[in-house]
């Protein structure tokens, strides 16, 4: 630890002389008798000031600057910012006023949340050390979304990619996306933990409340004049089954039963198609939740009547967001409800991201589109024999009238496989190609979590050179095992190296 000290010979003495002295040779000259002549006071040769940041993400930040007056203006031989019990080096400029400007490009490797460096400048081999700033790095951690009966877990990220992470609701692990079965208007306990490749932790307990039911009953629309689409605007989540509407006629008395359907809920609205009633008569209807512990909510009543249905209406097809997905399969969720015109085909079409590019304007299916058939307002359908670690798109579709109508695209990324060492690709293999991703990863052409693989050999918390040079020792370990089994076996094994890879192998290493 250093000090920043002036030395005069008498303490009102007006030839003070900067130094730079160690703190415990500072302790010892406070310790020295009043009549000693000479002592040393504490002076900031540098106060490191204006510190700040251009950009930052969870795991990176750009263009840090700090700035500092000197008494005069000194030889500088380095400059930077420690972090984590390193030096990140800078650059650093004087301007007219002779104030030092230190730069630092860009860090990486940094914790989310918020972290401290501390500027530096060195002169005559001694470390100028200014007080720690804190890197304004975004946030990690869980921004759930409650709502009447379920509780989203959806958490904020960035470029921070999460190595492990536990989650329990009420004590109880949670596994998936979203908690379901709660009752409004009810308090829950969330805690969550979560580690990122570097290692960094962080822990939260979260109190949520769920809201009450909102069920604003909405005019109804007749598709023709025996068949109704009932619809409520909600706060109720999609993933909700336990919602639909319950009507009657009019004229009917109080003591007759209402009759119940139950229906699906997308972005807000629900709604689900009655069909066969009597024309010419009047009907009311309101929209209904029954609760986990069968607890009943309700809109509004609202009344129509089953004519003058002269208006053709399309049918509605939608597609749910985040399916849930395995390395090698997904379910798919979407809704389809008929129009003035009867549905005749539905389902959903999917295909993996870059072997079609279409939008989702009615286009004919290109090759590589697979489709797969789904009944029901609401529809599942669950498809394998998907690529671990693959991106897929897919929509809902529903055909009436001899036309073809379609949902939105949604894409989902299938589980990674397992991540080993080395195989940044995943392809189960490593070699080259595993060289030429992690450099790619160093120069910041790709992301580490681009790959399903472990591309931070040295379990740092980086991706970097080092990293190069331990995956070039692995493969080149590998190739020997490999040569003493063809050898043994008299036969070269497939997916061995050749010789000449083996030998740009060594010509890389030998250039690094």
């Amino acid at each position: 630890m250093l000090c920043y000290a002036k030395l005069s010979e008498y303490p009102n003495c007006s030839y003070d002389y900067p130094l730079v002295v160690p703190a415990n040779l500072y302790q010892h000259y406070l310790e020295l008798k009043p009549y000693d002549y000479y002592k040393l006071y504490p002076y900031p040769i540098y106060g490191f000031a204006n510190q700040s940041c251009q950009s930052t993400t969870q795991t990176t930040a750009s263009g840090i600057t700090f700035t500092c007056k000197a008494i005069t203006k000194p030889q500088i031989s380095d400059c930077g910012v420690y972090y984590n019990g390193k030096k990140i080096k800078g650059s650093y400029s004087f301007t007219d006023n002779d104030e030092l400007k230190v730069v630092v490009d860009k860090l990486t490797g940094l914790t989310p949340n918020g972290c401290d460096v501390a500027p530096y400048v060195t002169i005559q081999s001694i470390d100028a050390l200014g007080d720690n700033y804190k890197v304004p790095t975004q946030y990690l951690g869980l921004r759930g979304n409650a709502t009447p009966t379920t509780y989203s877990l959806n958490f904020e990220s960035g470029d921070a990619v999460i190595k492990e992470k536990k989650i329990t609701f009420e004590n109880k692990e949670v596994t998936g996306s979203v908690v379901t079965d709660l009752i409004p208007m009810t308090q829950y306990n969330v805690y969550y933990w979560l580690r990122t490749t570097n290692d960094y932790t962080t822990s939260y307990h979260l109190k949520i409340t769920t809201p009450t039911p909102v069920m604003q009953t909405q005019a109804a629309r007749m598709l023709t004049n025996r068949n109704a689409m009932l619809i409520a605007e909600t706060n109720i989540a999609d993933e909700e089954t336990r919602c639909g509407f319950e009507w009657r006629r009019y004229d009917a008395p109080d003591e007759m039963p209402s009759t119940q359907v139950y229906c699906p809920v997308y972005g807000g609205i629900m709604a689900g198609v009655v069909k066969n009633m009597t024309e010419n008569v009047y009907y009311k209807y309101r929209p209904f939740l029954k609760d986990a512990n069968g607890k009943m909510y309700y809109g509004d009543w609202i009344a129509f009547i089953t004519a003058d249905a002269n208006v053709e209406f399309d049918p509605v097809v939608y597609t749910y967001k985040a399916p849930e997905v395995t390395q090698t399969g997904a379910t798919l969720q979407g809704v389809a409800l008929p129009g003035s015109s009867d549905i005749t085909d539905q389902g959903f079409e999917y295909w993996k991201v870059g072997s079609t590019g279409y939008a989702a304007s009615g286009n004919a299916p290109q090759a590589g589109v697979v489709k797969v058939k789904a009944g029901g307002q609401r529809m599942t359908a669950s498809v394998d024999g998907l690529t671990a670690g693959t991106t897929y798109g897919f929509r809902s579709y529903a055909v009436t009238g001899g036309k073809t109508y379609y949902g939105a695209e949604v894409t989902f990324t299938t589980d990674k496989p397992d991540g080993v060492a080395g195989d940044v690709d995943g392809n189960g293999l490593v070699d080259l190609d595993d060289i030429n991703a992690v450099i790619n990863i160093v120069l910041s052409l790709n992301k580490a979590s681009d790959f399903p693989g472990t591309s931070d050999l040295d379990g740092n918390g980086m991706v970097d050179i080092n990293d190069v040079n331990l995956l070039i020792n692995k493969i080149l370990k590998l190739a020997a095992m490999r040569r003493t089994m063809q050898q043994a076996a008299g036969e070269r094994p497939a997916n061995l190296l050749s010789d000449s890879e083996i030998n740009a192998i060594i010509a890389t290493e030998v250039d690094m």
